[in-house]
């Protein structure tokens, strides 16, 4: 809860402040190098949602935590695909806005211009603030994925050094039963 808000008040400081003192005008020159950089995001968004769940043996996980890893990785999956369609929506008004071209939007109401401005800068500022935090809950995945597996290590590992030691012991009480019993002699005085 306390993410999404800092997030909103970021992108409604970015937008306000763009909207009060950045005339779209002056944006023309950046929606190229903003279009790429929103291409590589969703590029790597799209390789991300590629992966799908991690290849781990299942049955030697804690039930617990293996819920609670799938759980994550499809929230993780879900912000992927919103991030997705927040790029999407930006690329889109980015190339509309360059179709229309400079000159024609510069006869637009100045209202209009204002909003533009700051909805292209608060939508900058929501992905760059979104990739942040998937690439954070990754990067938790990645720990509770590491966690996971070296319980289940730990876990084989100790049923192994158990499994040795009853052996070992059952070994020594066979090796005890076929040792030849010592004979007794008489003391002499």
């Amino acid at each position: 809860m306390k993410f999404r808000l800092l997030t909103a008040l970021a992108v409604l400081a970015a937008g306000g402040l763009a909207a009060w003192r950045i005339p779209l005008g002056s944006l023309f020159v950046a929606f190229q190098p903003a279009t790429v950089a929103l291409s590589i995001m969703a590029a790597a968004v799209l390789v991300r949602l590629n992966r799908g769940m991690p290849t781990l043996d299942w049955k030697t996980l804690e039930p617990a935590g293996r819920k609670r890893l799938t759980s994550k990785i499809v929230d993780l999956q879900k912000d992927y695909l919103s991030l997705l369609a927040i790029n999407a929506l930006l690329v889109a008004i980015l190339i509309a806005l360059v179709i229309e071209t400079l000159p024609a939007t510069a006869n637009w109401e100045h209202w209009l211009q204002r909003s533009i401005s700051g909805v292209l800068s608060g939508g900058m500022v929501l992905v760059v603030v979104r990739m942040g935090h998937v690439v954070w809950r990754d990067y938790d995945i990645v720990r509770l994925q590491k966690v996971l597996i070296d319980a289940a290590a730990d876990k084989e590992a100790l049923e192994s050094a158990g499994r040795e030691a009853q052996k070992s012991v059952a070994d020594m009480r066979q090796a005890m039963r076929e040792a030849p019993k010592p004979t007794t002699g008489e003391w002499e005085s």
